[in-house]
């Protein structure tokens, strides 16, 4: 009799174990929803008061064409903003972010890395090493894809 009190006692343990960890991992899970969320927001309102870096970041003159700040401005703007996609990439591939949301953030990524002038940032970063091969790997194939 005592062991069988034993046995549902080690069972009914495991079971609260494991709604414990399953109510951890969504609340994570909700987390990094929020976080990745936060990071887009963030990126997107600093863009839309800063007429002066769309103007820059979209326009059809030449890169070379714009002064050292001007590029500078761009640069660092442009890795914030992939710096936030490379972090939602390894969420989603940690299985802490949904593939939906992970599309959506992937596209963000793209149509960002498709502006002429951050490409050439984009380039630059790749020799020097700037974010991990992986997600290059990863975003440079879908870039290949979509043009």
């Amino acid at each position: 009799m005592a062991e069988l009190v034993g046995i549902v006692a080690i069972v009914t343990s495991l079971i609260m174990l494991i709604i414990e960890i399953n109510s951890n991992s969504e609340a994570t899970r909700a987390q990094v929803r929020q976080s990745t969320a936060e990071g887009i927001r963030q990126i997107t309102l600093q863009f839309s008061a800063d007429d002066k870096l769309r103007d820059l970041t979209l326009s059809d003159e030449s890169y070379e064409s714009l002064s050292r700040s001007d590029r500078d401005k761009i640069g660092a703007f442009s890795m914030a903003y992939i710096m936030t996609i490379e972090e939602a990439y390894f969420q989603w591939g940690d299985g802490y972010l949904d593939e939906e949301l992970w599309l959506n953030r992937k596209n963000h990524g793209l149509w960002w890395l498709r502006q002429r002038r951050v490409r050439e940032h984009w380039d630059d970063w790749q020799d020097r090493g700037w974010f991990t091969d992986q997600f290059m790997a990863a975003m440079n194939a879908d870039l290949e894809a979509i043009q």
